[in-house]
């Protein structure tokens, strides 16, 4: 965490200029000693950014990533198209803790007047408030400067709300395009802004918890549910396809041999081709065996001996 600055501004140091002196200040007249900048393979903290419109930031978020930046600005939906301080990143570097810059409604409809003066803005505690170079100052606090000296485009009307802070997706912001220069706070006012919003910041802590547990949602592949779909939409998947178990037949375990030559006969006139093969060869099997009981019957002896389960077997 950042240290928190002990030294308070001097008293000399305090001004504040009358917001009715206050004349806008022409294109012409700003900072022009570089290009506007043309987008940044990365942000950094410091730097001055533009949160997207709302329906902007809906088509180039997932739906479940929009879902989550939806919850979590709440009510400060107007932050939308507005410039924002990127406070802090997440430590994968796909979400920023970020506070708006605003004029808070201050034009000349109600002659450049300082939010905190505004019935509208009548809620908000005059000590919440932070200036940038050249804007009205609420109070003793060190005005917000950006580094090489350069200002806001419109450096009279430029001011922080402590207690509007949010955690965004970096797809939710883009390059601030009202500056021809790329804008970013020096070190000292950063460490300052921080430490003041770190003790006074009503939702400072869950802020703290969102950001250090905000990760990219991880991307999800369309797998085909049916074996049509991928021939219909031309597309091929690039997953293994799942196993097909082949049926088994359940095993048959086979019968025991017939004992007896009308055993024999009797299972091929069961289990036999067709009807003249089974009758042409179940006659010469039956003659045999009948004969063959004949003659073991004139042979048989009383029962006990061994020829007796020969006659029994035949009958």
């Amino acid at each position: 965490m950042s240290p928190r600055l002990t030294s308070s501004p001097s008293t000399s140091s305090f001004s504040s200029s009358s917001s009715s002196s206050y004349k806008p200040v022409k294109a012409s007249q700003r900072p022009d000693d570089s290009r506007k900048p043309r987008g940044f393979p990365s942000w950094e903290e410091g730097d001055i950014a533009f949160l997207k419109p709302w329906n902007e930031i809906e088509n180039d978020l997932p739906p479940r990533a929009f879902s989550s930046f939806r919850k979590a600005i709440g009510h400060q939906k107007r932050a939308c198209s507005h410039p924002v301080i990127i406070l802090k990143a997440s430590p994968d570097g796909s979400h920023f803790a970020v506070t708006t810059v605003s004029a808070y409604s201050s034009s000349s409809d109600n002659d450049y007047l300082a939010p905190w003066n505004q019935p509208h803005h009548f809620r908000k505690a005059m000590k919440d408030f932070r200036s940038f170079e050249g804007s009205d100052r609420a109070n003793g606090r060190p005005t917000l400067l950006l580094e090489g000296n350069k200002l806001m485009p419109k450096p009279e009307l430029s001011w922080v709300y402590i207690q509007s802070i949010l955690v965004v997706d970096k797809k939710a912001l883009k390059v601030f395009t009202k500056s021809r220069d790329h804008l970013r706070l020096t070190p000292r006012s950063l460490t300052d802004l921080w430490a003041h919003m770190e003790a006074e910041t009503r939702d400072f802590d869950r802020v703290g918890r969102t950001l250090a547990t905000a990760i990219v949602a991880p991307q999800s592949v369309a797998r085909p549910h049916r074996k049509g779909q991928e021939q219909a939409t031309g597309r091929s998947s690039n997953l293994p396809a799942k196993a097909v178990a082949t049926p088994t037949l359940p095993l048959v375990r086979p019968s025991n041999p017939p004992s007896s030559w009308a055993q024999v006969a009797a299972s091929k006139a069961m289990t036999g081709g067709s009807r003249a093969d089974a009758s042409s060869s179940s006659a010469p099997s039956l003659s045999g065996a009948q004969s063959l009981c004949r003659s073991e019957s004139k042979r048989s002896k009383p029962l006990g001996s061994q020829n007796s389960f020969r006659v029994l077997a035949c009958a």
